[in-house]
Formats: structure tokens, C-alpha cells, sequence
């Protein structure tokens, strides 16, 4: 338990973009959004709202320098995450929200790490070549916990067994949208210290150990949005 507090108190991943100014998103295994930040939203011009629940190829409709598309539900990066490798710095030309095609220097980093049990794929991009992507992916990589060794519970078990309070719930769906603890503070009208107590709370029900892993099984499991499978549209709300 006392490792585990410890790893609470670790400065999160989420934490440390939402303080740098690289636009960022995050995808689950099924490649569906579950993470978009204010500076994406400003680069691409989708919404989170907009964003959130959709396949990341319905978003960025990718291709490469060549015009092949590279943008595809089990794409090379994802495949590459999947089996351990840290996928290398790619360039893709998409479209923004406005039709307008901007080529992208991404950055990738699976968390809580490469390899079969990965949960999240974060994507930080931009739209010229920058230190500042380098540097974002170096701080995201340095506060990154390792999993534990014992298996996790599975999607299935946490559906059945976890139930968050509405306040735990509009907070996951604020991360989700790349607000910080500082700005999710600021919206709910409630202290630094609560809103961090409430993220710890929210992380120990998951039984996850980053705010990005807690977004992405709060999506999975119906928490947060519905899947189109269920019969939901896959969208987060975060006005609720």
C-alpha cells in the first residue's frame, strides 16, 4: 500500500501536458480519442467535445509525405506500440476542422508503457519542427509509473464493480478534455487540494496508476460515454 500512495503522489503524466504548450491527444487500444487538449483544439480547430469518442483516423484522415494513407485502425504506430517498440517520430499531412491541410511532426508514447497491456497511445504534435516536443515527450517518459507486476482487473470486472460519484465523474471527463487539476480547480470552484484528493480517489477505484490510464478505462467501460458497440455514440460530455 505505502508504494502505491507513492506512486499516487507522482506527478502525473496528464499533469505535465497539461502545463506545456504542445498539442497533445490520446487514443485507447481501439483507437478512439479520449484525450484532446486545448492546444490541439487551437492547431486542428476541433472541439474536445468534437473530438472526444471518435476514431483518431475519422479526426486526422492522415497521410504521409507521399500521399499514401497512414492513418488506419491498427496503423503502424499502434502495432508498434503493441509489441514494446517506442514508435520513432513520424510526419503525416492532415486536414483541419476548416479544410485546411497542415503537415505534422508527431511525437508518440504509450502509457503506462510499450507492449501488450498498453492502454493509451499519446500523440504530441505540431506543426513545424520543435525542441518543445522533445522536451514534452522527455517529461511525460520521466514521470511515467511503471504497471504493476499482477494483472490487472479486466475491462469486464471494473464495469461491475465500480461506480464513481457524479463529482469523480465530471472530473474524468474534464481530464479527458486536457484540463489540468489547476483548471479543473479553477471551473468547479473548488481548491487545488480537493480536486487532487479527488483525483487519488478516482485512481485507487480504477485501480490504475495515471490520470491518462483512468481516462482511458473510464471510456472502455461505459463510465464515460457509451461505445458505439453498446449502442452509444462514444462521446464524452463535458458540460455535465
Amino acid at each position: 500500500m505505502k508504494a502505491r500512495t507513492s506512486a499516487l503522489r507522482r506527478e502525473d503524466p496528464l499533469e505535465v501536458l497539461a502545463e506545456t504548450p504542445v498539442a497533445a491527444c490520446g487514443m485507447d487500444r481501439r483507437q478512439r480519442i479520449v484525450y484532446w487538449n486545448v492546444r490541439a483544439e487551437a492547431l486542428l480547430g476541433w472541439t474536445a467535445r468534437e473530438a472526444l469518442g471518435k476514431k483518431c483516423w475519422e479526426v486526422f484522415s492522415g497521410r504521409d509525405v507521399f500521399g499514401n494513407v497512414c492513418c488506419f485502425r491498427d496503423c503502424g504506430v499502434a502495432v508498434a506500440a503493441s509489441r514494446g517498440e517506442s514508435p520513432a517520430p513520424f510526419v503525416m499531412n492532415v486536414r483541419s476542422r476548416d479544410g485546411k491541410e497542415r503537415r505534422l511532426i508527431t511525437r508518440t508514447v504509450a502509457l503506462p508503457s510499450p507492449g501488450a497491456t498498453y492502454r493509451t497511445l499519446i500523440h504530441l504534435f505540431d506543426d513545424a519542427e520543435s525542441r518543445t516536443l522533445d522536451s514534452a515527450l522527455d517529461r511525460v517518459k520521466s514521470v511515467v509509473v511503471p504497471k504493476a507486476e499482477r494483472p490487472a482487473p479486466s475491462d469486464d470486472e471494473r464495469r461491475t464493480t465500480v461506480v464513481l460519484t457524479p463529482r469523480e465523474l465530471q472530473i474524468v471527463r474534464l481530464l479527458a478534455a486536457g484540463y489540468g487539476s489547476v483548471n479543473i480547480a479553477a471551473r468547479l470552484d473548488l481548491s487545488h487540494a480537493t480536486v487532487r484528493n479527488h483525483i487519488q480517489h478516482l485512481l485507487r477505484r480504477l485501480e490504475v496508476h495515471s490520470q491518462v490510464e483512468a481516462v482511458s478505462v473510464a471510456f472502455r467501460t461505459g463510465l464515460i460515454g457509451r461505445d458505439e458497440e453498446d449502442g452509444g455514440d462514444g462521446r464524452i460530455r463535458t458540460d455535465e
